[in-house]
């Protein structure tokens, strides 16, 4: 499994110290504040050796990046790979994009997941925050949906239903609308009547909802630690 390590770098600032130099990657994203997970990376921009960054000692490396404010770089050491076919997952991937493995979404329930919209549904309002927002990002692919539709048990357009479910539930629990994907979950939040609602959950609940996750084995988060106190 990976190892990450997240770094702020100030505005201006250009030789930045670090655990090591022997990363397996360096990315930039252009976060305003610290990033409580991974799931929270709004923008993962691959650095290249030597265009965008180089050593300058075993414990330092200097960035040619020039922000105007504060940013955050991603150190990582290791891969993440799919458990079904080894293929190497993507920065924060929980659900592997090649066979739909490693990362089943809803399969903190148990054994098997929702076999009906219905099911889905119940499922995904005992999610809040993290969890949520993590699922909502696995399950929207067109590999995830081919594979809910081989199951024998859902069409296509029960899986657009899923996907408004989860759209429901993080505008109901005051959790980020992820982008990009499958389906543009963006444009569902403000067309939906129910998701235009905006959130309908008390901060206790939805975090309490948050804190009652109790993940599968393959479905805990990857988390990494913070350089800095962001004020």
């Amino acid at each position: 499994m990976a190892r990450y390590k997240a770094i702020q770098v100030a505005p201006g600032q250009r030789v930045v110290d670090v655990p090591d130099t022997k990363f397996d990657g360096i990315y930039y994203f252009g976060a305003r504040k610290p990033p409580a997970s991974l799931r929270e990376v709004d923008r993962v921009v691959a650095m290249h050796r030597g265009h965008d960054w180089k050593p300058l000692g075993a414990r330092q490396i200097r960035v040619s990046y020039s922000d105007p404010g504060s940013y955050w770089i991603l150190l990582r050491w290791g891969v993440d790979k799919c458990l079904s076919c080894g293929e190497t997952l993507p920065i924060g991937a929980r659900f592997c994009p090649a066979c739909g493995g490693s990362e089943r979404v809803g399969s903190s329930m148990g054994s098997t997941r929702p076999q009906t919209v219905a099911d889905w549904g119940a499922y995904i309002k005992t999610l809040a925050g993290e969890p949520l927002y993590s699922q909502a990002v696995a399950a929207n692919s067109q590999t995830f949906a081919r594979e809910l539709i081989a199951e024998g048990t859902l069409k296509m357009g029960d899986v657009e239903q899923i996907m408004k479910s989860f759209v429901r539930q993080l505008r109901a629990t005051g959790t980020k609308v992820p982008g990009g994907g499958a389906w543009d979950l963006l444009t569902m939040a403000q067309t939906d009547p129910v998701a235009r609602k905006g959130p309908t959950m008390g901060v206790q609940d939805a975090d309490a909802l948050e804190s009652a996750y109790e993940p599968s084995g393959t479905d805990d988060f990857d988390t990494f630690e913070l350089e800095a106190v962001f004020e």
